[in-house]
């Protein structure tokens, strides 16, 4: 009997030694008022890298224009809190990007999360997870979102086929638990049909049928002086990583994370999807890393840095150090007000022009959808459940007939989702044809 235990213990032992962990990070967006996106990416791979985690184990996605974009006050740098006037930490510095450019799209994405190297083979790096059935894999993402989609810089990936490739994950034994923190206005959707057999915990910055919202915006987007002009980071992302970042304990588990994140992300809903039977026993650290004193010395600044800032800040500090106030935005309002504030700033012709074409789209778009509202009757109010195989290919036809909406009109997706969950594809289908 002795020996049995003995020969299970070892059996456990030797599948703790051989689990390991594995991430794949994506930003999808590009354009410099998406500075948030690329920044929180670069952000969470230093954490993750600085609590233990292999850099060969993390793939990223990022288009990477925003670093070296002409209107990035520090060029190839990056920041996802402000310091105002004090010197800011570059977390661009380091951070590895796998698949870039036009290589960011969802085709890759699902190849790489499946684990399909041929599919992928001479794009970016060509790496793919390769996890397996005594593994922890992390995921997440952030971007633009609408019902049932998530944005990418070219194209969108749905619902229903992210849910297939979890399917296919778990069949082919590529993890033994996996995390998702998903970034997106109405990123709920994306989960609402998770099943909870596939021991995936999916948490999202949003309910289903509302905005995530940007922060570190405005009056509060400063380092070192110098103004971004443009949100530095994700409400919901932020406050995950810096949690994240400032807790040491070994036993601090994902359900006490999602309360305390749920709580501080107070412009939207977080929400918890999938299985959830092992959130409250399962530490950060089996996902996230864990922490290390080197984390203080290295990313995050020494004990003794952090404690002369703090003096400095008790008896010479700007008034507009004295709290970050965390300005937040609706996400697919960020880019307006990003041309709003450019135009302020800097009230030239070309300005002017760009932030009217921005406003002129804008109306023409939520126009066409007030138009399909009032002739189909549709509600607008259905977050829950359509027809994807439908809802795709209107979304396309409505894309070849009036063009790419602008990430401020995005919630005019939720008719095209409503519309095929009340009417069949060839109904829907017509409808989208005349709209433009």
């Amino acid at each position: 009997m002795k020996s049995l235990k003995s020969l299970f213990l070892l059996a456990t032992l030797i599948l703790l030694i051989k689990a390991d962990n594995f991430a794949v990070l994506v930003a999808g967006s590009n354009g410099y008022w998406n500075y948030r996106h690329q920044s929180d990416l670069c952000h969470s791979y230093q954490i993750l890298i600085s609590r233990g985690y292999k850099a060969k184990n993390i793939i990223t996605f990022s288009y990477n224009d925003v670093a070296k974009d002409s209107e990035n006050p520090f060029p190839n740098q990056l920041f996802n809190k402000p310091t105002y006037k004090k010197p800011g930490v570059d977390i661009n510095k380091g951070c590895v990007i796998d698949y870039e450019g036009d290589d960011v799209k969802p085709e890759n994405y699902l190849s790489v999360i499946q684990g399909n190297s041929t599919a992928v083979k001479g794009i970016g790096s060509g790496r793919v997870l390769t996890s397996g059935e005594n593994d922890y894999v992390f995921l997440t993402f952030f971007d633009h979102g609408a019902p049932g989609l998530i944005a990418f810089p070219n194209n969108d990936l749905y619902a229903s086929d992210l849910l297939k490739a979890f399917k296919k994950m778990h069949s082919k034994k590529m993890y033994k638990q996996l995390v998702y923190y998903l970034e997106a206005c109405e990123s709920g959707s994306m989960f609402h049909d998770l099943p909870k057999d596939l021991n995936i915990y999916g948490v999202t910055a949003a309910n289903e049928s509302e905005s995530s919202y940007a922060t570190y915006c405005d009056s509060d987007a400063y380092v070192n002086g110098k103004d971004l002009g443009t949100c530095l980071g994700d409400l919901f992302s932020v406050k995950w990583m810096e949690d994240t970042q400032n807790n040491k304990s070994e036993k601090y588990t994902l359900q006490q994370q999602f309360v305390k994140v749920k709580k501080q992300t107070n412009e939207s809903h977080v929400m918890q999807y999938g299985d959830l039977s092992w959130s409250a026993k399962t530490p950060i650290s089996t996902f996230l890393g864990h922490y290390k004193k080197t984390e203080e010395q290295s990313y995050f600044g020494s004990f003794i840095r952090n404690k002369l800032l703090q003096f400095q800040d008790i008896f010479g500090k700007n008034d507009n150090e004295s709290n970050i106030s965390s300005k937040n935005i609706e996400s697919r309002q960020v880019k307006l007000q990003y041309l709003i504030n450019k135009y302020k700033k800097n009230p030239t012709d070309q300005n002017f022009s760009n932030l009217n074409v921005e406003l002129q789209s804008i109306k023409y778009f939520n126009d066409r959808f007030i138009e399909l509202k009032n002739k189909t009757k549709l509600s607008g109010e259905h977050y829950v459940g359509t027809n994807f195989d439908c809802y795709k290919k209107i979304v396309e036809i409505f894309k070849q007939k009036c063009g790419v909406m602008p990430e401020g009109t995005y919630g005019n997706y939720r008719y095209l989702y409503e519309l095929c969950a009340v009417n069949d594809e060839k109904y829907s289908a017509d409808v989208v044809e005349k709209m433009c």
